[in-house]
């Protein structure tokens, strides 16, 4: 009988900061498994649904996507994530991907601040990042 010893998963840390309608994010992250955690330091609620651009989407398309403020779904991975912090506060949850070379990531944020107001999407609370070449 062999027992193998167990290693955990070795993952960077990676953190998307909210403000007032704007995301701070890396533009690029390398390939492997990233943890995204999500600060408000805004004083309204904000979200980020963090999902992966289908293969094939240009960093061109998906900017303009989000510049409307929504994504198709025929752009999108099926399979997404929303992480959710109030005003002042970092969410308690992570997200972990496992990025791969020339991936592009969207983040966008649809919370509105009342009824009748725009989704801060739509004040352009949007961004792209991309998984860079790890033999830079």
């Amino acid at each position: 009988m062999s027992l193998y010893a167990c290693r955990p998963a070795t993952f960077r840390g990676a953190d998307i900061e909210a403000t007032e309608y704007a995301y701070r994010a890396p533009a690029e992250i390398d390939p492997g498994l990233v943890a995204f955690r999500f600060i408000n330091h805004g004083t309204v609620p904000h979200e980020v649904q963090l999902f992966r651009f289908n293969p094939g989407t240009t960093l061109a398309v998906a900017n303009s996507y989000l510049a409307k403020g929504s994504v198709p779904d025929c752009a999108a991975d099926a399979a997404g994530n929303v992480l959710i912090a109030n005003p002042g506060l970092t969410a308690p949850e992570r997200v972990l991907i496992h990025a791969k070379s020339g991936e592009l990531y969207a983040l966008i944020c649809q919370f509105r601040d009342g009824p009748g107001k725009p989704p801060h999407a739509n004040l352009r609370m949007v961004g792209v990042i991309r998984v860079g070449d790890r033999r830079r």
